[in-house]
């Protein structure tokens, strides 16, 4: 707990960056449990020029990543 109050968020959050890593776990979970303080703010990549996202891209950030999420876990 001591560490975590140390981090301080930076950048971007990439929701579909984690649902591609859990693709890759041997055996793949059945539950995922997201904690999260709101919708994601880039896709697998940093943006490279706009550095700021509307509520509408997000959303759609958000589905992007959950058609990366395993269908056992939907």
């Amino acid at each position: 707990m001591r560490e975590l109050r140390r981090l301080v968020p930076q950048d971007g959050t990439s929701l579909e960056n984690a649902f591609v890593a859990v693709q890759s776990l041997a055996p793949r979970p059945d539950n995922i449990i997201l904690i999260t303080d709101g919708l994601p703010t880039q896709g697998t990549s940093p943006p490279a020029v706009r550095k700021t996202i509307d509520g509408e891209g997000r959303l759609k950030l958000f589905e992007r990543a959950l058609d990366r999420l395993p269908a056992a876990c939907r």
